[in-house]
């Protein structure tokens, strides 16, 4: 304790003298006593401070006492946080004295693994500071020194520490989220997970381009394509500056899944699918597609808008506008809608009706004919056989316009049209040999009936050219009255007078 208030004292001397903080006075203006030694040897005091690599201080006596001595100077730095290739890093610290008082002005030189970077000076409070950017240099540790070359009155100080530079990261986002995308920058392939994204880590600082491997993703339950970059580029790769000023990069992916048809009727009864000719339908984005036989097929099911807040996935509703079966379409345009979901199938209501009908004699409504032969809208002609009462249901019959055939029975065939929109009962009269001839009499008789009946004097002919007629003439007596003359008397009647002719 005794010797700490000593050179507190001797400190204290110093300053009131003028000397500069941290001179040391030579030996010959130091105290005798228990300070230091008679021999003109540095004393305690002396040694203490200087400051140690300072180089080596003159204790000669016959030095002039005007001499001053330098004093010695403190760097510390603060710590530095660890940044990311391309970022700005900051090296900042305090300069002071032997009695921790702050340096001002001081002119301190950073270092980075003892190339120059660049000069700073020292505030009043001994504090300075100065920024750095890292674009040209690659990830790794590097040493950060801050020098201080001293002046007349300090020696030179300095401190250092490590720079900590971590690889640069590149996020990359696809929207829809989509696991297995390939991506490749800097010769190295990388794929996204789970949630659609992947984080690539790049050592060095600049323009890298960033691709898209599309023909590298397998997925038996959909497909994708390229659809765009978040900043509306459409070519198949991107690139990006390091560092990169957003979290993530998004690239939108337009998604295909395979959708597969069935049928129903109204009832919901299945429907062979080899009727179906042709199915039409069109998505929300007037795209239309055009299905043969109702074979699956691959088609959007999202697609990727750009909006303010950047991608946005947009799923894609599909109206059914035909399905072509028996020559005629068996649905109403976009009554039906389905979104294209993984592995779905579509199920299709057609529009199939009923005919029940029965085929009768036209005169005497007996059954008639064997079968009857029902001609399609598109030209397609089927045979359905009637029973004992001349019956027969047709079902599952898409609407559209038909006609049917009387097969089998004895008369004038003919074929009867029907428009068939709804669940129909329909007879069929077959007019036949019979019913021609009952016609034909009937028509004969009536005319000549009607013909007589306009003219009697013909009836009257005709009946008396047919059959026999009697004359009879009434017996007279016939009496001679003068010579020239006979007298017929009306009453006079005999048996021999009587005679008959014959017309």
């Amino acid at each position: 304790m005794k010797r700490i208030f000593l050179l507190t004292l001797i400190f204290s001397s110093l300053l009131a003298l003028g000397l500069p903080v941290g001179a040391v006075m030579p030996v010959s203006a130091a105290p005798q006593g228990g300070l230091g030694q008679q021999n003109s040897q540095p004393t305690a005091v002396n040694a203490a401070m200087i400051v140690p690599g300072s180089g080596p201080i003159t204790t000669n006596p016959s030095v002039s006492a005007s001499r001053i001595l330098k004093g010695s100077s403190f760097i510390t730095l603060n710590p530095l946080q660890d940044v990311g290739v391309g970022d700005q890093f900051t090296i900042s610290g305090h300069i002071r004295d032997l009695v921790g008082g702050p340096i001002n002005n001081a002119t301190i030189h950073i270092t980075l693994n003892g190339t120059l970077l660049g000069d700073t000076r020292s505030n009043p409070a001994g504090y300075f500071v100065r920024k750095f950017n890292s674009k040209k240099l690659s990830a790794g540790t590097y040493s950060i020194a801050a020098d201080f070359n001293g002046t007349r009155f300090l020696y030179r100080s300095g401190a250092s520490t490590h720079l900590t530079i971590d690889n640069g990261v590149v996020g990359v986002q696809t929207v829809p989220a989509i696991s297995g995308v390939a991506f490749q920058m800097d010769g190295k392939q990388y794929v996204t997970g789970p949630n659609g994204n992947v984080t690539i880590a790049v050592d060095t600082p600049g323009v890298h381009r960033l691709t898209v491997l599309l023909n590298l993703y397998n997925n038996p339950s959909q497909r994708v394509e390229f659809s765009r970059w978040v900043d509306g580029t459409v070519k198949p790769y991107l690139d990006i500056l390091v560092p990169s000023k957003s979290e993530f990069v998004e690239v939108g992916l337009n998604v295909y899944h395979q959708v597969g048809l069935t049928f129903v009727d109204q009832a919901k009864f299945p429907v062979d699918a080899q009727r179906v000719t042709q199915v039409t339908y069109r998505s929300a984005q007037g795209d239309v597609f055009v299905v043969k036989n109702g074979d699956p097929q691959w088609i959007p099911s999202t697609r990727v808008a750009h909006l303010s807040n950047g991608l946005v996935q947009t799923p894609l509703l599909y109206s059914v506008i035909s399905v072509m079966a028996d020559g005629s379409n068996v649905v109403n345009s976009s009554q039906q809608q389905f979104y294209a979901l993984s592995d779905d199938t579509w199920k299709i209501s057609m529009l199939l009706y009923s005919i029940h009908m029965s085929a009768s004699d036209g005169l005497f409504n007996f059954p008639t004919g064997s079968s009857i032969n029902l001609v399609a809208p598109d030209g397609t002609i089927k045979n359905y056989p009637l029973d004992l009462a001349g019956s027969a249901e047709i079902h599952s019959l898409a609407r559209g316009d038909y006609s049917i055939q009387l097969v089998g029975a004895a008369g004038l065939s003919s074929k009867t049209p029907v428009a068939l929109s709804r669940n129909q009962n329909l007879s069929v009269k077959e007019i036949s040999f019979l019913d021609l001839v009952v016609l034909l009499v009937i028509g004969t008789v009536l005319t000549l009936g009607l013909l007589l009946y306009g003219r009697p004097q013909m009836f009257n002919f005709l009946v008396r050219r047919n059959r026999p007629q009697v004359m009879a003439f009434e017996p007279a007596l016939i009496e001679p009255d003068g010579e020239n003359g006979l007298q017929i008397k009306e009453n006079g009647v005999r048996q021999d007078d009587e005679f008959i002719k014959w017309s």
